[in-house]
């Protein structure tokens, strides 16, 4: 599964749907939250950045959230949730391209024979 996204990732010049993929991993990490507690933090960033881009007040006026973040708090918190979940996804991503790599490393034949 992991290869036929970044086929797909490729396919697109890099651009992909977030807000499925965030949808699909918000999915992936309730199912797993009653038997790893570490998520709780990160599913609750989740749902934060959720209703800050899907609230009406920034699809109307976007240009606002750059004010808000100089004065609100709970703004500044909201964009510090926001790069934590980027970086959970680049450490994801790292760790799955790595095992891929030695998956494939393995699974080459040997030229021995």
């Amino acid at each position: 599964m992991t290869k036929l996204f970044f086929k797909q990732v490729e396919k697109e010049n890099g651009l992909i749907g977030a807000s499925q993929l965030l949808q699909r991993l918000q999915w992936m990490l309730s199912a797993l939250e009653p038997s790893i507690s570490t998520f709780n933090r990160e599913i609750e960033a989740y749902n934060s950045i959720m209703s800050v881009v899907y609230s009406s007040v920034n699809f109307a006026f976007p240009w606002l959230d750059k004010f808000l973040y100089k004065f609100s708090q709970g703004r500044r918190k909201v964009h510090s949730q926001l790069d934590s979940m980027n970086d959970l996804f680049a450490r994801m991503i790292a760790k799955k391209r790595q095992d891929m790599a030695n998956t494939a490393d393995t699974a080459e034949p040997s030229e021995t024979e």
